[in-house]
């Protein structure tokens, strides 16, 4: 997409790495006002800045963006679930929470994998994901590991189906941003509210290879009447 980006990662795997998602959440403050302190003293520009970031990396991606004082983008992949009632800051009193990824960027998006089939919701936050810009459902067919694996397999997937996006170069293409589909990749009615329905897009991928999803089309919502179009087959 940007082949004369710098690229740059931040790793905090020691403070993620804790079995009790609270306590790595309580990290994410801290995470996030060093990388900005970094990017700060490295001269990087807000406005010329992406943050891409998985699980509760994307909430890390999101207090930077905050930090910064808006970014240019932010690609949230299957936020982790909670993120309405995360305490990212276990040093400061009382609760400190994410801001909606469409308020600390001036465009957000987010992968989040679909709710139907899955047990537990302790993987991605799928109403969550619906405060970026443009969020979408990812529905995926023809897997076939373990029952138990589901779910983590499902939220660490959601990463390699961006990576195939990026590497096949399919772009977006201009959306009605009202919101269409549910936690579940299915289209809402014309005449239905969208309030249970915040995501713009649902994307079908083939998991048959776990480490090399496969997209196989992008359905999205055209026009205010709710027609649907698809498109990357």
């Amino acid at each position: 997409f940007y082949p004369n980006s710098q690229v740059v990662t931040l790793d905090w795997k020691d403070g993620a790495a804790d079995r009790n998602l609270y306590s790595a959440a309580g990290r994410i403050s801290a995470v996030a006002r060093w990388g900005v302190d970094r990017l700060r003293e490295l001269g990087i520009n807000k406005d010329r800045t992406i943050l891409i970031g998985h699980s509760l990396g994307a909430y890390v991606a999101g207090k930077m963006g905050e930090f910064f004082g808006g970014v240019k983008e932010i690609v949230a992949l299957d936020p982790a679930w909670g993120g309405t009632n995360l305490d990212v800051d276990g040093d400061t009193f009382g609760l400190q929470f994410v801001r909606n990824f469409r308020d600390v960027a001036s465009n957000s998006t987010a992968l989040v994998a679909s709710d139907s089939g899955i047990v537990g919701r302790w993987a991605g936050d799928n109403d969550f994901a619906g405060t970026a810009n443009n969020s979408f459902i990812v529905n995926f067919s023809n897997y076939n590991g373990s029952l138990l694996n589901k779910t983590t397999d499902y939220h660490g997937a959601v990463v390699n189906t961006f990576a195939d996006q990026v590497a096949r170069n399919l772009k977006v293409p201009s959306l009605n941003r009202n919101g269409w589909y549910n936690n579940n990749g299915e289209k809402r009615s014309s005449s239905q509210s969208n309030s249970s329905s915040p995501h713009e897009g649902n994307i079908n991928v083939n998991l048959s290879d776990l480490n090399n999803p496969k997209i196989s089309n992008l359905n999205y919502v055209y026009d205010s009447q709710g027609n649907q179009a698809t498109t990357w087959t």
